[in-house]
């Protein structure tokens, strides 16, 4: 008898708990519609720098049988669009992210969000700045001191830039002013997040992306159309 009177409040703590948890990725989900924190690309390690890690780690998305996968799932995408080849230090690129997916085409009220990144290939620090268009839709912020990306600037929606029951695709215009002095092959990280528009954390579903840019000084090795042929023989 006293072990299940002492196993109920166990229970039930766990039960508050659990609850609480469930009420704190939701007002993380609520919150970040604003806009997602800092380093949530998912871009790999660079030169030596962390992964950055992406928006699953708010956004886990539940089915029937439990917690389902949400990242990069088919159906769905986010492209980084009208890169240049290479760019020419100082100059000013229009940029567009477009992002779709059919998870979650039936959610009338559903919301689109994503966050871009530019990174020097050889250093992990991050490459050119960001200009938007209109300070309404689009937002760029600088990383975080305390992690290890502090050098990186991220370029995302705001509130007002979530594209709201439109169906997909839907697409961000922003400009990319490239480095004033080369620094090489730039890689550009992006993640994307297809939204129920619940407010909560299940329902949504992420994707990521990356691109490269090289600058116009970079060197080129120049190779005979012989030994190109005997790479592949």
């Amino acid at each position: 008898m006293r072990r299940s009177r002492r196993a109920r409040p166990l229970a039930a703590v766990a039960g508050v708990i659990a609850m609480a948890a469930v009420v704190s990725m939701a007002a993380a989900a609520v919150c970040y519609h604003t806009g997602p924190l800092p380093s949530k690309t998912g871009a790999p390690a660079v030169a030596g720098s962390a992964a950055e890690p992406n928006c699953t780690q708010c956004h886990v998305t539940f089915g029937d049988t439990g917690q389902i996968p949400n990242l990069d799932t088919p159906g769905g995408a986010v492209q980084i669009l009208d890169l240049p080849h290479s760019y020419r230090p100082g100059n000013t690129y229009a940029v567009r992210v477009r992002l779709d997916s059919d998870s979650t085409r039936v959610s009338a009220d559903r919301r689109w969000g994503f966050q871009l990144t530019a990174v020097a290939a050889t250093t992990g620090l991050g490459a050119g700045s960001f200009v938007v268009p209109s300070a309404d839709t689009l937002q760029v912020i600088a990383g975080d001191p305390s992690q290890p990306w502090p050098t990186r600037t991220y370029v995302e929606h705001t509130a007002d830039g979530l594209h709201q029951s439109q169906a997909g695709p839907v697409e961000w215009r922003l400009f990319w002013k490239a480095p004033d002095a080369p620094a090489g092959t730039v890689r550009f990280f992006a993640a994307g997040n297809a939204a129920n528009g619940s407010l909560d954390a299940s329902g949504d579903f992420i994707y990521t992306t990356a691109d490269t840019v090289t600058d116009t000084t970079t060197a080129v090795a120049n190779i005979s159309w012989g030994r190109l042929k005997a790479r592949y023989r």
